[in-house]
């Protein structure tokens, strides 16, 4: 509750600001017209990277994991405007987003990781 009007008048520009902010995340994620379906699709929680790929077919593991890094930083900055609205979507698309975006441990660790692993099964060969 307002006791003045400066304090009113405070409040209802940190409305506004924050009201205009997310007009403009949501006019973002309707332009960028797909749907999440897409990248769920492509890069599923857990992803399945497999860790154990021979020397031989390394160019082939490169691009696939080429072609993950791709969807991370095309999708990355739209589920994070997605995030922002996160009580509107169904719980396993919400857990979805959140893994993807998250820097510790989500869709990005996960990449290191089966980087790291996979080319410590090289040295060994």
């Amino acid at each position: 509750r307002c006791t003045n009007n400066d304090e009113y008048q405070k409040w209802y520009s940190e409305l506004y600001d924050r009201t205009t902010e997310l007009k403009k995340a949501a006019r973002d994620i309707k332009a960028f017209g797909r749907s999440i379906k897409e990248i769920t699709k492509l890069v599923q929680m857990p992803p399945r990277i497999d860790v154990h790929t021979k020397p031989e077919r390394a160019l082939e593991w490169v691009r696939t994991m080429h072609t993950y890094h791709d969807a991370y930083n095309e999708w990355r900055p739209m589920l994070k405007l997605m995030a922002r609205f996160s009580e509107l979507y169904h719980e396993q698309t919400r857990n979805y987003i959140d893994w993807f975006v998250e820097a510790g441990r989500g869709f990005a660790a996960a990449l290191a990781t089966a980087e790291e692993e996979q080319l410590a099964n090289w040295k060994k060969k």
